[in-house]
């Protein structure tokens, strides 16, 4: 991993720990920002960020080079197996809710990380590195994705950073595998996954 990327992590990180002692001062201040507008804007982006939906527009996007859905689905798959232990591990309780979208989680459902997040953030280095003009545009959606959590009332700022760093953390982790191993090579001799969709 480079010195980029290190920092990066570093500086997420930090930002998680300082967040987790700032957690309720940062939503309620967040929190103040809303617009009928932004309302309706920010659930169609929760509904766009689930797990199906993410998993259904990566997989979309990758069927350009379907020999790398395999890494796709892999970084993916581990990244949320990651986030559900850690949620029922942790048990954090949600933030009280103030868009009146109860019905859009599990009431007892925890917080900590955020499975959204996590998604979106878990294809970000795969696309960077196969894509050259879509990057900015996933890595503005799942920006978009992490701050919809706690726009909408139902994470803490803590809850998206740990998604972001579990997502980014084995986006980065298969990449690494790859270039290391040539692992879709064996994967997809084995498995043939790249004749799927042929």
């Amino acid at each position: 991993m480079d010195y980029k990327k290190l920092t990066l992590y570093f500086v997420l990180i930090i930002s998680l720990v300082v967040s987790f002692i700032y957690d309720k001062q940062i939503y309620l201040y967040l929190i103040q920002f809303k617009l009928p507008f932004f309302n309706y804007f920010f659930l169609i982006i929760h509904w766009l960020g689930t797990g199906y939906g993410v998993f259904v527009l990566a997989t979309l996007l990758f069927m350009k080079k379907r020999s790398k859905l395999s890494l796709l689905w892999l970084s993916f798959f581990s990244a949320l197996a990651i986030t559900g232990i850690l949620k029922y591990t942790v048990l954090r309780p949600r933030p009280h809710l103030v868009l009146g979208v109860v019905a859009l989680i599990t009431k007892d459902s925890p917080a900590f990380p955020s499975g959204h997040t996590t998604s979106a953030f878990s294809v970000v280095p795969l696309i960077f590195k196969n894509f050259r003009y879509m990057k900015c545009i996933w890595l503005i959606f799942a920006l978009l994705v992490a701050y919809s959590r706690v726009y909408i009332g139902i994470h803490y700022l803590s809850d998206v950073l740990g998604g972001v760093i579990i997502g980014l953390f084995f986006g980065d982790l298969y990449l690494y595998l790859e270039k290391k191993y040539k692992l879709t090579k064996h994967i997809n001799k084995k498995w043939s996954l790249k004749n799927i969709f042929k």
